[in-house]
């Protein structure tokens, strides 16, 4: 019976976030995606010019959206290193804390070896979208230059590839909105820094919430059901 319900509860997730994905793509690609994504970008819109005309605080905010989107994986890898190093604690003292951190760091680790890693690599390879700070237009599938690796976003698939494991094993509501708004909005540094249009970094997103839902299922099934620690 629990088995029943949790794949029920787990089809609802995936399918709301489906619906929530399709709509928001679809709306953006009749909107017109490369002039949405222009409207949010600091390094290419404006930002030289700010620069000449010796205005240093407009340079100092586009570098550090730029130093928060290049190293904040620092902070979600010590979260994710802090999760074995509880496992390891807790593996004697508390099967329970020991199969939820366990399992919080092997479904981190199939995300991001599985998703971030091969699948974002595929899709960026058979995609051969252009960047929009490339400047070009046509797409150039198989193309070894990071020039075509505009999709799917890479930085946004490993976000959430750390994030999605807390917050299917932690389950608190307040946790879950935390790291989502923090996944979204990191995330969305790459359009502002004209590195990916507003697709790359949704469909980024949206694979990884359904990839996560899958691989942290199939773990919790393995490691065991009884996992949430109140």
């Amino acid at each position: 019976m629990d088995d029943k319900l949790s794949r029920k509860r787990h089809w609802r997730a995936l399918s709301i976030i489906s619906l929530v994905y399709g709509i928001l793509q679809i709306s953006i690609f009749f909107l017109d995606d490369g002039a949405l994504s222009r409207k949010l970008w600091l390094e290419h819109r404006g930002y030289r010019v700010l620069e000449e005309m010796g205005k240093p605080e407009h340079s100092r905010c586009t570098h550090l959206i730029k130093q928060l989107s290049n190293h904040h994986f620092w902070i979600l890898r010590a979260a994710v290193m802090s999760s074995l190093f509880f496992a390891i604690y807790y593996r004697k003292r508390d099967a329970k804390r020991y199969t939820l951190f366990k399992s919080i760091f092997v479904s981190s680790l199939l995300l991001l070896i599985l998703v971030s890693g091969v699948l974002t690599w595929i899709l960026k390879l058979s995609t051969g979208k252009p960047r929009p700070s490339s400047g070009l237009t046509e797409c150039m599938p198989l193309s070894l230059s990071t020039k075509y690796h505009s999709f799917p976003s890479g930085h946004t698939t490993e976000t959430f590839s750390y994030l999605v494991p807390f917050i299917y094993f932690l389950r608190r509501h307040l946790i879950t909105v935390l790291l989502v708004a923090y996944g979204v909005a990191l995330s969305f540094t790459r359009v502002i820094l004209a590195y990916h249009f507003i697709t790359d970094v949704l469909f980024g997103i949206y694979v990884t919430l359904v990839s996560g839902i899958v691989i942290c299922s199939y773990v919790e099934r393995h490691y065991g059901s009884s996992m949430h620690v109140p």
